[in-house]
Formats: structure tokens, sequence, C-alpha cells
């Protein structure tokens, strides 16, 4: 491992790239194992690790950030589940006021807090909380990962949600069915269409889905769903 790791380094300066190598039981990085972008649409910076979720096609992902900002109208604050390394919280704090922003992956979570960073953005409210954790929050629970958010004084105009593909818990549903906007992302339009029946105190105004993998089955939903 010593002589691949210093073939890693030596490969590493002469390209003048930073290189990543993972198998079982071994990583090395020869900076860090963060991998920054940018966002075109935002100019921003984002970074990833490759052991979390990144949006796949980057072709259609500042058409996607672009859709999701032109179906917010009267912006306030935002408050964000499954919000992963920022995709879509760092573009919306240049929208809201403020974006209380969660996500439970730890990986994720230290992408987001280094995109905070770099970019000095300092509307982002991260808190690294799963969604029923949320869901609990919002019942009363005390969290000492909220210290110093000031929770309390948060006016959300819109709730954004961006779940795996199993979509959302029923705890989770009945905690955002209290907001007026829900911007929901979906990559499962059977889970889509599922959680959308029991939001039945809401409807779908906008909606746009988007092709990430042609020529398969796979569709990308988002949707602005409001009160009635």
């Amino acid at each position: 491992m010593n002589y691949l790791s210093k073939t890693i380094e030596e490969i590493s300066k002469k390209l003048n790239v930073d290189i990543i190598i993972r198998s079982k039981n071994f990583i090395h990085a020869t900076n860090d194992n963060f991998l920054e972008d940018k966002l075109e649409y935002s100019k921003l910076n984002i970074f990833q690790t490759d052991n979390c979720f990144y949006q796949p096609n980057k072709f259609l992902l500042n058409r996607m950030i672009s859709k999701v900002i032109n179906f917010v109208e009267n912006p306030n604050d935002l408050i964000e589940l499954y919000c992963g390394v920022g995709t879509f919280t760092l573009p919306l704090s240049k929208v809201f006021r403020n974006v209380f922003a969660t996500e439970n992956n730890r990986n994720a979570y230290r992408c987001l807090l280094k995109a905070i960073q770099k970019n000095k953005i300092n509307n982002i409210h991260p808190a690294r909380l799963s969604s029923d954790e949320v869901t609990e929050l919002e019942c009363g629970r005390k969290f000492n990962r909220m210290d110093g958010i000031p929770y309390s004084t948060f006016n959300f105009s819109h709730v954004l949600v961006d779940p795996p593909r199993s979509g959302l818990t029923d705890d989770v549903i009945d905690i955002i069915s209290k907001y007026k906007n829900i911007i929901y992302i979906s990559c499962n339009p059977k889970s889509y269409l599922r959680d959308i029946k029991f939001l039945s105190s809401h409807e779908i105004k906008k909606i746009e889905l988007f092709d990430q993998f042609p020529n398969t089955e796979h569709l990308e939903i988002i949707s602005l769903l409001q009160k009635k």
C-alpha cells in the first residue's frame, strides 16, 4: 500500500490533479476526499465525495435548478429536507431570506458545510437531522444540534423535499402538509404518485419532467404543490 500511495502521489503531482482511490478497507486521497465543482446556473462552488449522492446528469442539472427557482413566488424562509450536498440549497439561498437545510448523511452534510464556507453564505442554517427528526423537531423535541439556529424566528413560506426513491414517510407527509407551498422533487414516479394521494390538502400547480436517463423508465419530477 505504501508503494501504491507513493505512486498515486507522483501521478497527482505530474498531472496536477487530485486523485481519490478507494477499495475495500482502503482509501487514499492526494489532497482531501472532496471533489469540487461549480454550479453553472448560480456560479456557486459545490462539493461532493465518492460516497454521497450527487445529481448524475450535469447537463440537465442547471435546468432543474432554474425550474425550481422559477416555481418560487413570494418567498420568505425555506425549510428543506433531504438537502444532500446542497445542490438546490445553495442557489435557493439567493432567493429566500433564510434556508433551514437538513440532511442526515454525514458525508453529504460535510460537503454542505464546506460549500457554505467556500461561498461565504450566511443565510443557510444547516442541521444534521433525518427527516423523521425534523418531524420530531416540529412537534417540540429539542436537539443539541440545533444550538445557534434561530428556528423559532423562521417564517417558512415554502418547504422543499427531495427524498430517496422510497419517497416520503407518513410522518413527513403530515408535517409538510401544513405549509402552503411544497416543492417536491422525486426520482421515482411511483412513490411520487403514492405520496401525492396522501397530500390531499394540496394540489399540483406546476410540474416538469426531466429525462435524466434516456431510453430508460427513470424520470425526475419537479413539482409545486399549493394548499387548496
